[in-house]
């Protein structure tokens, strides 16, 4: 009878656990992650890429000195500076209507301020003024911005389509790639993820989001030890951001680390659509605690 027992608790908790893993998604990997700040450059290989992504350093460089008044407003926009920053772009209008580097800006404003329609009309201009301009670099950062909306609005296929043609125009801009994983990640095609998110891995062992994602990505392969080797990777600093602290944790869990778990789990606040997924794994830990005592 008591193993009887102890294999329905097994169970339970194994279900628990699988539960767990598949709840992870990481749409939110190449979306609200690119609003985030970031400390250094060594932990983001995709900072200089794009409008989209600025971490702080990048922010904080001449604060205080006048720059390409395009670079200027984007910064604006990443400080929510929203009205200083649009006013910089629409001031200097009349003469950017045909650079597609002015109306790629003015789209991610639009973006970072989470109107998606004005972003998306915007960007859709940049295309045009790609089309007399011939600036395959900045049509590749359009095609990736507009892939990021439609991301957004789960329409994975369009999607998909914008970030494999970036690509394609672009093939040394790593930022596509790592959204092309994102997707193959949401519809578990993971091998065709693995590859690409390894070998960004190989250009930057630190950045945090291609940690964050091969951490995931390794728990969907079953393969726990690299799942804990991606994760413990990743600067401690950044180790309670909402999206990380959950995988953290399962890690830490299955390193029978539970009391650590517990603490991060307890302390964190968590975004909401992480806190059920979270509160879940927290039952696991204690249930494991009490396990130990017993």
């Amino acid at each position: 009878m008591k193993n009887k027992i102890k294999n329905l608790i097994i169970a339970k908790e194994s279900t628990k656990l699988l539960f767990f893993i598949l709840a992870f998604t990481l749409v939110g990997c190449s979306t609200n992650s690119f609003k985030s700040k970031i400390d250094s450059s060594r932990d983001d290989l995709l900072s200089e890429e794009s409008f989209m992504r600025f971490n702080s350093p990048r922010l904080d460089q001449a604060e205080n000195k006048k720059g390409p008044f395009v670079t200027e407003a984007v910064r604006a926009c990443h400080q929510e500076k929203f009205k200083k920053g649009l006013e910089l772009l629409e001031e200097n209008t009349d003469k950017n209507k045909k650079n597609p580097e002015f109306w790629n800006a003015l789209g991610t404003c639009y973006y970072l301020q989470n109107d998606n329609q004005k972003a998306y009309f915007y960007y859709n201009l940049g295309l045009e003024a790609v089309a007399i301009d011939q600036n395959k670099s900045v049509e590749a950062m359009i095609k990736n911005n507009l892939g990021l909306i439609l991301l957004n609005n789960k329409r994975f296929n369009e999607a998909f389509d914008y970030f494999s043609e970036a690509n394609k125009i672009a093939p040394q801009f790593q930022t596509p790639q790592f959204n092309m994983a994102q997707i193959y990640l949401e519809f578990y095609q993971n091998e065709k993820a693995k590859e690409i998110l390894e070998k960004l891995k190989a250009k930057n062992p630190n950045d945090i989001d291609i940690l964050y994602s091969l951490a995931v990505l390794y728990q969907r392969l079953n393969d726990p030890k690299k799942s804990y080797q991606a994760i413990t990777g990743i600067n401690s600093t950044y180790l309670n951001r909402a999206d990380i602290v959950g995988i953290y944790a399962l890690n830490l869990y299955q390193n029978k680390e539970f009391e650590k778990a517990k603490v991060i789990l307890e302390k964190r606040n968590f975004a909401d659509e992480f806190n059920s997924r979270n509160k879940m794994l927290l039952e696991l830990v204690n249930d494991a605690i009490k396990a130990q005592k017993n």
